[in-house]
């Protein structure tokens, strides 16, 4: 096997030589050798699925022609299709590629059922009387662009985005007579090009609309295509400032949000600590605008009560109004803790509830049998206190004696456990079993003793039937 593919590529090299040596041997004592070879460079598109045709000279084998080969190269793996007046020809290549003839000798490469898998480089060297062409041919598929359009605000100002992937020329309709324009073009990861044209869109715009046209793209054999952008939805939308303390993985923060405004808000914060970490983060919301939030970690050791927010938008000409939060309602609040037994449902529920924690504590159960179900819920009280409650699902199955709940918060070294005792529910569980036994019995009583009412009932007429 390695000597197999190491003489293939030996006869790839060497075999182009050995064609255009004999080819030229063939003619040196009758005619003129060839001259330098004309040069040539294009690039042909071609429909997926269909048959593809690629010329490279229009001279025939009549009496002109010495020999012809085409080198492909597709993604770096490269063939060879090579025909001659004296000897055989030659044909290592996939996909059915072939050479042949026209009805007037002329030849050119076919390629069945061309696809994107066949695009590549195509050289082709032909040899003829006293002359050679060396034709270079750059082979793609004929995919029509995918127009797509956006609206976006940059440095102060609006502008509507047009792009076409792969590459086309693109333009607009109707344009203001004080219009900027701006082209790029982007190099993609798959080798195609994306070309953008950005539309400066002034304030006072007298059109609702934009059309952006594609044209000059091969795929297209008559016209190009077009798509419609609205500038209705160009809007200026006030945010709506909010401030609020938030509790985050152990630590304390302060959040300023500019809420729902269109373009995103500027926050920032007045007078912070030297240290001070703030984080920004940007969320795009249904109906197109943008929420902005900055967070600022709360050193522990602070010495400031209060904390200014300051926000801008386009929407205010003078800034928005500073939104100040007191800091002295960072502090820790104990849960207080308790556990119960709970009927809901039609089901039993163990509950350990953790009331009233600033931050909100966590809760958890220790060694529980199986793999119950366990429901958290928390709720935000009126104080800005949190109550977290765990809910287990207590199955028939389940006979443990009681059940341990554990709580951990800030403000303790320590976790600290409570003890729900299972005793109320399991005698619950009994008075229910005799209920539904003595139920039970008292159906199956009176089921029998109406069927034993029914045959007295029959034989007591049958009795009275014969003696009469």
């Amino acid at each position: 096997m390695e000597c197999t593919w190491i003489l293939s590529v030996v006869y790839l090299m060497v075999a182009p030589a050995i064609i255009a040596c004999n080819g030229v041997a063939e003619h040196t004592h009758n005619d003129p050798a060839p001259a330098e070879p004309v040069r040539q460079t294009r690039t042909e598109y071609f429909a997926e699925g269909k048959d593809a045709d690629i010329r490279c000279s229009n001279r025939t084998w009549s009496n002109e022609l010495f020999h012809f080969i085409w080198k492909i190269n597709i993604s770096g793996v490269y063939c060879l299709i090579s025909e001659s007046t004296k000897n055989p020809p030659h044909n290592n290549c996939t996909g059915g590629k072939v050479l042949r003839n026209t009805s007037k000798g002329e030849s050119y490469l076919h390629i069945p059922h061309f696809g994107v898998q066949d695009e590549g480089t195509y050289k082709c060297e032909a040899v003829f009387r006293g002359e050679a062409e060396e034709v270079n041919v750059t082979v793609r598929a004929a995919v029509p662009p995918v127009l797509n359009t956006r609206v976006v605000w940059d440095d102060g100002q609006w502008f509507a985005v047009c792009s076409a992937q792969p590459v086309a020329k693109v333009s607009w309709e109707e344009l203001w007579e004080t219009s900027v324009v701006t082209e790029r073009s982007t190099q993609n990861a798959d080798g195609t090009i994306t070309m953008e044209s950005s539309l400066h869109v002034p304030d006072n715009r007298m059109k609702d609309k934009l059309t952006c046209v594609a044209t000059s793209h091969p795929s297209w054999t008559g016209g190009g295509s077009s798509t419609t952008i609205d500038l209705t939805e160009i809007r200026i939308v006030p945010p709506v400032l909010n401030i609020r303390i938030e509790w985050d993985d152990g630590q304390w923060f302060a959040v300023c949000s500019a809420a729902g405004g269109k373009p995103a808000g500027k926050v920032s914060w007045e007078e912070l600590w030297e240290s001070s970490e703030v984080t920004e983060r940007s969320t795009q919301n249904a109906d197109g605008t943008l929420t902005m939030e900055s967070w600022v970690r709360v050193p522990d050791d602070r010495t400031k009560d209060k904390l200014t927010c300051v926000a801008s938008h386009p929407f205010w000409t003078q800034g928005g109004s500073p939104t100040t939060i007191d800091l002295a309602e960072i502090r820790f609040v104990p849960p207080v803790l308790n556990t119960r037994l709970e009927w809901a449902y039609g089901q039993w529920f163990a509950v350990c509830s953790a009331a009233g924690g600033k931050p909100a504590a966590k809760v958890s159960w220790e060694e529980l049998l199986g793999s119950p179900e366990v429901t958290e819920r928390s709720t935000q009280n009126a104080d800005k206190s949190v109550t977290v409650e765990s809910w287990v699902h207590l199955q028939n199955d389940d006979m443990m004696d009681e059940l341990v709940c554990i709580v951990s918060h800030p403000l303790w070294t320590n976790k600290r456990s409570r003890v729900l005792e299972l005793d109320a529910w399991m005698s619950s569980l009994g008075t229910a079993l005799i209920i539904r036994t003595l139920i039970c019995c008292t159906i199956l009583f009176i089921l029998v003793s109406a069927v034993i009412l029914s045959n007295i009932a029959q034989c007591s007429h049958l009795l009275i039937v014969g003696i009469y």
